[in-house]
């Protein structure tokens, strides 16, 4: 009984699958489509409105029998075939209407067939792109739409259609692993390409996995490319391939106006540093100075045209100036050593708080104060340089120093400025007679400069600092040659020498020494000039002398306009301290109990 039960149980077990798997054969021959509708119906137990007038035949022959549950879907593409379609209805019948309208009549969730709607997730990519990219997977009447708030897809569509794109889906939507690549752009200009690969890649943008982020960098012309590991490489050949060789052969042209440089200058520089330029590019860039209105043609590649206006706007700097307030003198040994002997001053090495020694000690006396007088006057409260200055009107004063020039130079940063000061001579270089007794002789004469010249260049240093590079140069006549007059001996006297001094400082330049000879011959008139007994009336005179050439430079930093007012009310003011300076000299010197 037992074995009885188990056998009668295993058959109710198996009578669902034998029922669900039942196959029936199906042929159709020029049967009326609402033949086949009905048809259906009875097999698979379904209630089926047809509310449209649906006509035509349907021809179908099944070699083998097929399975009832695939009736409907048989029936769905049928209907498809005409235009129409099966949805669900609401009372649990399905409906047949067209395939146009169906979209909205689908209901979410499964069907057997016909269409339905259905909600799919989308967990990385964005719900939008994904649409963009798998809508050509939708049928013909299907609605696809989207959320990107919620990153849903809502598809109304056939079972089939649907399981396909949301098979593809899974294979796409994975997380983006972001890679990053800077791509230098050799002939197309990074801000200028970046508004046209914006427009290929969003063109582009439902054949990459995700979508491509696109930035300009300006200052290294690179193009920074940000895509999805799987992207990366097909973005860099789209960029590289859009800055191709044929990009190279567009030309642009600018014209740059110059405020401070000069055309003709800036273009040398510009076609040295061009030579660091392939030689294709060197072959298109054109670069010509217009130096009537100071200004720079440029035609080339829009990089190169770019890369060369930077250059050229660097360049084109307001130079800093340099004021030079300059003093050349003469002064005399003989007299210097009488002024000493007046005034009572020594030679010789004193201390540190005498500030006449070093200026003075240039290859002749020392000229020093006395220490009653240094201790009178506090060289602390004032400048080296307005000491020096009182000291040396002191002296010119009383005929010790003679004012060759007194110039004040103007100079360019890192220029250099010449002054001159001297005469010019004739020199007898060539002397030509003829053989006849009455021919002229012909002499040939050169000019000559004698004098002094200064060469100045000054350098503008870090700190208010000015490095100054000093040509000295003094070229005279012997006085003490007994050649001819128009065959004289000259002299030449150069001192060449760089120093660093601070804005204001004063650079003292002596050694420049040059014997002085002259002969005077003293008579009593017409006696003097008598015979054998003349030398009793007239006595001759020898004066040799010693003349120290100093040279005393002090430079002015001018950063602006400005800066030249404010120079000069400082140097107003030195002039104005030094002249009270040389009265309390004087004033002390006059005073023979003071100074001794």
């Amino acid at each position: 009984m037992k074995f009885i039960r188990n056998f009668y149980l295993a058959l109710l077990l198996l009578a669902p699958l034998t029922l669900s798997a039942e196959a029936i054969t199906v042929n159709f021959n020029n049967t009326p489509i609402r033949d086949v509708i009905q048809f259906v119906a009875r097999q698979t137990h379904k209630n089926i409105l047809v509310t449209d007038k649906i006509s035509g035949s349907v021809n179908f022959i099944s070699e083998k029998p097929i399975d009832k549950k695939e009736l409907l879907p048989l029936l769905t593409q049928i209907l498809q075939n005409r235009g129409y379609t099966i949805v669900d209805g609401n009372n649990g019948y399905m409906m047949v209407t067209r395939a146009a309208n169906a979209k909205k009549m689908a209901r979410p969730g499964k069907s057997e067939a016909g269409m339905m709607t259905k909600i799919i997730p989308v967990h990385y990519m964005k719900a939008s792109d994904a649409v963009q990219k798998l809508r050509y997977l939708s049928s013909q009447f299907a609605s696809v739409t989207f959320d990107n708030n919620k990153n849903v897809i809502i598809m109304s569509d056939y079972p089939d259609h649907i399981k396909n794109f949301e098979a593809t889906l899974r294979k796409i939507d994975r997380p983006m692993k972001k890679e990053i690549r800077f791509i230098s752009l050799r002939n197309a200009d990074a801000s200028a390409a970046i508004k046209e690969l914006d427009a290929i890649f969003k063109s582009l943008n439902t054949t990459f996995r995700y979508p491509v982020t696109l930035n300009a960098d300006a200052k290294s012309n690179k193009i920074i490319i940000i895509a999805d590991a799987h992207d990366i490489n097909r973005a860099v050949k789209i960029v590289r391939n859009f800055d191709s060789e044929n990009r190279a052969k567009e030309v642009t042209s600018d014209v740059v106006f110059l405020d401070n440089a000069e055309a003709a200058a800036t273009v040398k520089i510009l076609t040295g540093l061009m030579k660091s330029f392939d030689k294709q590019t060197q072959a298109q860039v054109s670069i010509q100075p217009k130096e009537d209105i100071n200004a720079i043609a440029i035609t080339g590649t829009p990089q190169a045209v770019k890369l060369i206006t930077k250059v050229i706007k660097k360049l084109d700097i307001e130079q800093q100036q340099v004021y030079i307030k300059a003093h050349i003198y003469e002064i005399s040994q003989n007299k210097l050593q009488s002024l000493g002997v007046k005034w009572g001053l020594a030679g010789g090495a004193t201390n540190g708080t005498t500030i006449a020694t070093s200026i003075f000690n240039m290859g002749g006396s020392s000229f020093v104060l006395p220490p009653t007088l240094s201790s009178t006057i506090d060289f602390g409260t004032t400048t080296k340089g307005i000491a020096i200055g009182a000291i040396i009107d002191l002296l010119r004063q009383n005929g010790a120093v003679n004012v060759i020039s007194e110039p004040n130079i103007l100079c360019i940063n890192n220029k250099k400025s010449n002054v001159y000061i001297g005469k010019t001579i004739s020199i007898l270089t060539s002397q030509a007679t003829g053989t006849e007794t009455t021919s002229l002789t012909r002499n040939t004469y050169s000019r000559e400069d004698v004098g002094l010249s200064l060469e100045v260049k000054p350098q503008i240093a870090s700190d208010d600092k000015v490095l100054v590079e000093v040509k000295t140069k003094i070229e005279d006549i012997d006085s003490s040659s007994t050649v001819s007059a128009d065959r004289p001996t000259t002299l030449k006297r150069e001192v060449n020498t760089v120093s660093i001094v601070h804005d204001g400082e004063s650079v003292i330049i002596g050694g420049l020494l040059k014997d002085y000879y002259s002969k005077g011959v003293s008579k009593v008139p017409i006696l003097g000039d008598l015979p054998f007994l003349g030398g009793l009336f007239r006595s001759t005179s020898e004066n040799r002398d010693q003349i120290n050439v100093i040279v005393i430079l002090t430079p002015y930093i001018i950063k602006n306009s400005a800066d030249m007012a404010r120079i000069q009310q400082k140097i107003a003011k030195s002039e104005e301290l030094k002249a009270k300076l040389t009265e309390i000299l004087k004033k002390e010197l006059g005073n023979p109990k003071e100074s001794r």
